[in-house]
């Protein structure tokens, strides 16, 4: 059981400026929460990756995903999540409403989340469930892209939540949080998004429209952590389904 409240991360949610976060999503593909989680919450989420009694961890080489552990957050998540995810959900899917419908894409998200509304992993779709990221020194997520509108016909959000919960300069170096975006008939363009201790980011993690003079036109994003050249980065990603565990 995870020992903090949700109050704090509600606070942090009230004060953002949507217009201004979807303004940052349409221009750059991603926006930054800043201290989206206090010490002590960013902690103790982090534990569930390092404690014995934590999460069974699932090999990134594995899934062919790059070197480290993955450990996944089935429903019910903890109280500090659950607000967060239906928080967040009812903006998110209004960029993504407008996202489509610039894309041409039909789909059209739900106002609220439904959490009784549970999706089991199936093979190869390991990487979209809610879950906690552990790399030691040398470990790495690769580039990839997750599900969604559009993307093996999966209808979930092409947005999910990332966030560091360890300390970059003291737990871990290298590490960072990688975004590359793919467009037709131009080379790809990275990004490197500067997460500090409980900060978070909403990034587009599938596709989204972009205007061009001609336009517009899709690009394609995935999302990557570079390697950790020292100590251990242990990292937070949340999609906006909800996840029951896989069928024994």
């Amino acid at each position: 059981m995870i020992s903090m409240t949700a109050e704090g991360v509600a606070d942090a949610l009230a004060r953002l400026d949507w217009h201004e976060m979807g303004a940052q999503l349409d221009e750059e593909g991603y926006a930054l929460i800043p201290n989206l989680f206090s010490p002590q919450a960013a902690l103790a989420l982090a534990q569930l990756a390092t404690s014995s009694a934590g999460l069974r961890p699932i090999r990134l080489e594995n899934l062919d995903l790059g070197q480290g552990e993955m450990h996944v957050l089935h429903d019910p998540l903890a109280p500090v999540l659950t607000t967060l995810r239906s928080a967040l959900y009812p903006p998110l899917a209004t960029i993504a409403d407008r996202w489509n419908e610039r894309q041409g894409l039909d789909v059209r998200y739900p106002r609220s989340f439904d959490a009784s509304a549970l999706v089991r992993p199936q093979p190869g779709q390991e990487p979209s469930p809610p879950h906690l990221t552990r790399l030691l020194e040398d470990d790495f997520v690769a580039l990839h892209l997750c599900a969604g509108a559009g993307a093996g016909g999966e209808c979930a959000l092409p947005l999910r939540l990332v966030a560091l919960l360890s300390r970059p300069g003291e737990d871990f170096d290298g590490g960072n949080l990688i975004l590359t975006e793919q467009r037709p008939r131009m080379q790809s363009r990275p990004a490197v998004i500067p997460l500090q201790f409980g900060d978070a980011a909403v990034i587009c993690a599938n596709q989204r429209p972009v205007q061009g003079r001609s336009g517009i036109y899709r690009v394609t994003v995935r999302h990557a952590i570079s390697r950790v050249l020292r100590g251990s980065r242990i990292g937070l990603e949340l999609s906006f389904q909800a996840y029951a565990p896989p069928h024994r």
